[in-house]
């Protein structure tokens, strides 16, 4: 049975029109503003150090492609925002290019180097489906774009993000000083993307999105992994968290019935979100996305927990394979920023779900980082974190600030108020209560901790592959490994590696690709031949489309015995070009010769000749580069004696 806790915005400042058991303890927006600064130690580096690696091994080369026009007020919108004419040559060059790395320019009142590289948004096998009156069906020939992540040049503690796609660009540039939304504005709302860009720092839009996010998790999850020691900032420790995003009917109408248009707004957020996990040493990855060209089930109500609920019984666990969060997104509310998720949900089978009612994006000016915010932030639920101010931290149970107070945080204490408050991802610190949210704090160190230790934790049923068997066969100096997996989650390959008792090191023998993502059982087989007598152990390196991987041990060693009888084996591979392999075995000391001919009958090479050799197995190549395509004949003779004859043919 799930125990209920809310933390909820004051009525008044949303427009949801949502009724709740109680509110926040607040009777005017000024005195609800009773600030407490919300970071707290140092900022996460995982972005910087990557492009502080890439810089020395890489070349960036310099794209620009914003015009400058002018800094000004926009009365209706913001207090300061800069303006740019987008260069469509200058867009289609980059495009073409598609580099790894690049330093992206503008300007506006002083000059801005953005240092980039590529990263991944989408999973190798991302499907994108839309159910429509005329059935469900995949939308392919999509343009997912080129995704960046990055830093400011000269701030190393900046985080960005860039998406360019065919006709247009979208990112985030964060710094101490905020959030900086860049993308194109439109003529009126839902109109095409205009060449006119924007660019303008969050904190000041005039007109505040509101923000109301409510959980629901079970009782002994209610401080799961607050106050256990952080899990740290090395690698990831298991597969990237592939992620299920679905966008209900408003999303599909405001869109004006576009998907690719809605898939390329999201594909920019969730490359904001994925960097804001990926500096915390969380990688998630975006696996599929559903859209409902119809009339969703979920229109019953507005209430986020009941929308949720809906959500959760409609798939009832059923998500496409490899899927390990969900989150259904909307922009249908009265007001934007209304969400609720699940607690610690990563490795739940039908709870892993959240609902996020963004920032809609066919407004006139683009307001991606509410988007951001709000998504990651529900994602931050799934992982196990609380809010910020509630009063589980410390080691005290007390909050890690007051940005609102509700029944989270009614009755414990907070440290010394401060004027401005900057918020972390699981904070309420956000324009609507004077304050906001910086994306290069992330999480900060104590949620951080919880959501590094929940994942670090889930990696058991994160692994990517199921292997239900790994066993092997010997014959004669010839061992067969076979496996089955029960399902498959973004796996690219198996490569496989052998020990040797007596040289004590693992040696990388072959690769064998994997399916991708399935939940159908695959076979796999590799054979490892020509084996000298000896002990031997094997194991599966499983790697996935990023980098991530796990190792399977065969559970038994294989053991190569001494032959028992003189045998030639079949060249393998065979046919061949130009090269193959002959094995064969000595049962005793012995003097031995091995010949090529061609089918008449002619000598054509002799690979070694009246050479003794001690018992054992035996493997030798033979090139036929120099000969032509055909029939040929090799022969083995032990101290005079023919003992094998075998064919093989050379294609070429």
């Amino acid at each position: 049975m799930k125990t209920l806790y809310r933390t909820l915005a004051l009525v008044g400042l949303l427009s949801v029109g949502f009724l709740y058991s109680f509110k926040p303890f607040h009777s005017s927006t000024e005195s609800m503003i009773q600030r407490i600064a919300a970071p707290e130690g140092t900022k996460r580096t995982v972005i910087k150090d990557m492009i502080a690696s890439k810089r020395s091994s890489a070349l960036f080369k310099e794209y620009s492609v914003l015009e400058y026009n002018d800094t000004k007020k926009a009365d209706d919108f913001a207090k300061n925002l800069s303006t740019f004419t987008l260069n469509k040559s200058a867009l289609s060059n980059l495009n073409i290019d598609r580099p790894d790395n690049m330093s992206f320019k503008f300007q506006t009142d002083k000059e801005t180097i953005l240092d980039l590289t590529r990263s991944a948004v989408f999973s190798q096998d991302f499907k994108c489906k839309v159910k429509d009156y005329s059935g469900e069906h995949e939308v392919t020939g999509l343009d997912l774009g080129l995704h960046y992540r990055g830093v400011i040049r000269g701030n190393e503690n900046s985080i960005v993000t860039i998406s360019i796609y065919q006709d247009f660009i979208m990112g985030i540039v964060s710094d101490d000083s905020g959030n900086y939304n860049l993308g194109p504005k439109r003529t009126s709302k839902r109109s095409a993307l205009s060449n006119e860009y924007v660019y303008y720092n969050d904190r000041d839009m005039i007109h505040r999105t509101g923000f109301d996010c409510e959980t629901g998790e079970l009782a002994s999850e209610i401080t799961h992994g607050i106050n256990a020691p952080d899990t740290g900032g090395g690698p990831p420790p298991c597969v990237a968290v592939n992620i299920y995003l679905e966008a209900d009917y408003s999303m599909y109408v405001q869109s004006g019935g576009n998907v690719p248009s809605l898939l390329a707004f999201m594909g920019g957020v969730f490359n904001n979100v994925a960097a804001i996990y990926q500096n915390e040493s969380i990688p998630i990855i975006w696996g599929n996305y559903f859209v409902w060209g119809v009339p969703d089930p979920y229109t019953a109500s507005n209430d986020p927990q009941t929308i949720l609920g809906l959500f959760t019984a409609n798939h009832n666990g059923s998500f496409p394979a490899g899927t390990m969060l969900a989150q259904l997104q909307s922009f249908r509310m009265g007001s934007p920023g209304a969400g609720y998720s699940n607690l610690a949900v990563v490795c739940n089978p039908t709870l892993k779900t959240s609902f996020a009612s963004i920032e809609n994006t066919y407004n006139i000016y683009p307001t991606y980082s509410n988007a951001v915010d709000l998504s990651a932030h529900e994602f931050g639920h799934s992982f196990g974190s609380r809010h910020t101010h509630a009063c589980v931290w410390n080691g005290n149970n007390t909050g890690i600030d007051q940005c609102v107070v509700t029944a989270e945080n009614a009755g414990c204490a907070f440290g010394p108020a401060s004027p401005i408050v900057t918020g972390t991802i699981m904070s309420y610190c956000v324009p609507i209560y004077g304050g906001a949210t910086n994306f290069t704090l992330g999480f900060g160190p104590q949620p951080g901790a919880v959501i590094r230790f929940n994942y670090s934790g889930s990696c058991a049923c994160l692994l990517p592959v199921e292997l239900s068997s790994f066993n092997s066969q010997v014959t004669d100096n010839n061992v067969t490994l076979r496996w089955f997996t029960g399902f498959e989650t973004n796996n690219a390959f198996f490569d496989i590696e052998r020990y040797m008792v007596t040289e004590n090191t693992w040696k990388n023998i072959g690769r064998v690709t994997g399916s991708g993502t399935t939940t159908s059982p695959k076979e796999y087989t590799y054979s490892d031949r020509g084996l000298q007598p000896g002990v031997y152990r094997y194991r599966l390196k499983q790697i996935d489309f990023n980098g991530n991987f796990e190792y399977h041990d065969l559970s038994v060693s294989v053991i190569i015995s001494n032959p028992v009888t003189f045998a030639l084996e079949q060249n393998y591979p065979n046919p061949f070009n130009p090269s193959t392999k002959i094995n064969y075995r000595i049962p005793e000391s012995s003097v031995v010769s091995l010949k090529i001919y061609d089918i008449r009958g002619r000598m054509v090479s002799t690979l070694f000749d009246n050479v003794r050799m001690a018992a054992g197995n035996y493997s030798v190549s033979f090139e036929g580069k120099d000969l032509s395509a055909g029939t040929y004949i090799y022969r083995l003779e032990v101290n005079g004696t023919v003992v094998g004859i075998k064919k093989m043919m050379l294609i070429k």
